[in-house]
């Protein structure tokens, strides 16, 4: 029995509807294939995003990505010194509340069982944002939709290789059959049976386009703009326009301002926590932009980075 998702070009509602019967090593080629194209987007965006920021003078015992995956995955993250250790967990914020909402009670843990309570004399919370809400939700958002549009693309290719159908008679289908399969090999010349053409049964052929228009260039163009809104949201530069010469000084500059705006957002918190840690343990850490990251080329576009004379500090 055939089941709505053995298509593996489905278009999905969500890439990980059936998520668990994947990981079962499900039969279902649909949801794989979903998975792997939101994986595939998911993983090119989080690697930008993780290499955002620069942190100078920081403890050797602490990995910069860590810090970034923190704040990425869960909005905020709590540094700590334990002994002559400095160390960068996850926390969870409760008891009571100082005079601006924010819980006292720091429980900082990790995934080797550590667990233990601080406060604001002995830890700093470092936010990702002013509103500490996950950057990894609209990072999913953008994912989703990109793995949408992949598929509808990936479908449109597929059916500009079946550009009509062929009716016939039942009496000519060996025939047609076998002068289709030599359409495919590309033969230049092909040999009839004179019999068939006294018995009609070429002309019998009737091909019935089917029109369907291909798009998959106006889909890449959506692709690449809906990746260039997401990175644009995290700071990162990208033209999403695939030839220079249709670029207007408009377009240039569309995202600089969220651009701007996100890259100063983020890094403004970063600087605030810094100058507390270093205040509070007597270290002299600095964080700033990574500027390298400023240019991003799609592979399907071309580099034109309005911040690439003058930059954005």
């Amino acid at each position: 029995m055939i089941k709505l998702y053995d298509n593996p070009f489905r278009v999905p509602d969500k890439p990980f509807a059936n998520w668990k019967d994947f990981m079962r090593n499900n039969s279902d080629n649909s949801t794989g294939r979903d998975v792997l194209i939101f994986n595939y987007f998911f993983q090119l965006v989080v690697n930008y995003y993780l290499n955002r920021y620069i942190y100078r003078n920081l403890p050797e015992e602490i990995p910069p990505v860590m810090i970034e995956r923190a704040l990425l995955y869960n909005g905020n993250c709590l540094f700590i010194k334990e002994g002559d250790m400095f160390g960068v967990t996850a926390v969870s914020l409760g008891g009571n509340l100082d005079i601006y909402g924010i819980p006292e009670d720091r429980y900082a843990y990790t995934c080797t069982s550590f667990n233990k309570t601080y406060n604001k004399k002995n830890s700093v919370i470092i936010w990702a944002r002013p509103l500490s809400i996950p950057e990894i939700m609209q990072i999913t958002i953008h994912c989703e939709s990109m793995t949408n549009m992949r598929v509808s693309r990936d479908i449109n290719i597929i059916q500009q290789r079946t550009p009509c159908f062929v009716a016939g008679e039942q009496n000519a289908k060996i025939d047609s059959n076998n002068m289709i399969q030599k359409f495919l090999k590309g033969i230049p010349f092909i040999k009839i049976n004179k019999q068939s053409i006294r018995n009609q049964t070429i002309p019998t052929f009737e091909p019935v386009q089917l029109g369907i228009q291909p798009i998959f260039d106006k889909l890449d163009d959506a692709i690449n703009k809906e990746l260039s809104e997401c990175l644009a949201e995290g700071g990162i530069y990208m033209t999403a326009n695939t030839k220079r010469e249709r670029l207007t000084s408009d377009e240039n500059f569309q995202n600089a301002g969220l651009i701007e705006s996100s890259r100063k957002a983020g890094l403004d918190c970063r600087r605030r926590a810094v100058n507390q840690i270093n205040k509070l343990f007597g270290t002299n850490i600095t964080v700033e932009f990574n500027s390298d990251i400023e240019i991003v080329e799609s592979p399907l576009t071309e580099s034109n980075n309005p911040f690439e004379k003058g930059g954005e500090e």
